[in-house]
C-alpha cells in the first residue's frame, strides 16, 4: 500500500486526476483506481509506465514508498 499511496501523493502533487495518468499509461481510469486502493496487483508494466508518466525513474518510486512504508 506504501507504493499506491506514493503514486497518489505524487499524482496531488502534479495535479493529475486518475483519469490524466491512466490515459496518459495506456490503461483505464477504473484498472488504475483498482491498482491505487488494492484490490488489484499491479503489473510491473504497469507500473513502469505509471512512474515513468510521473517523471520518476522506476527505483526513485520504489525507494520513495520503501521509506514512507518505514515510518
Amino acid at each position: 500500500m506504501a507504493l499506491s499511496a506514493e503514486i497518489r501523493a505524487e499524482m496531488a502533487a502534479q495535479g493529475l486526476t486518475q483519469g490524466k495518468l491512466a490515459a496518459a499509461a495506456g490503461i483505464s481510469r477504473e484498472a488504475l483506481s483498482r491498482y491505487l486502493f488494492g484490490t488489484r496487483a499491479m503489473p510491473i508494466d504497469v507500473y513502469m509506465r505509471l512512474s515513468l508518466q510521473l517523471g520518476l525513474a522506476p527505483h526513485e518510486l520504489m525507494t520513495r514508498a520503501q521509506k514512507r512504508d518505514e515510518q
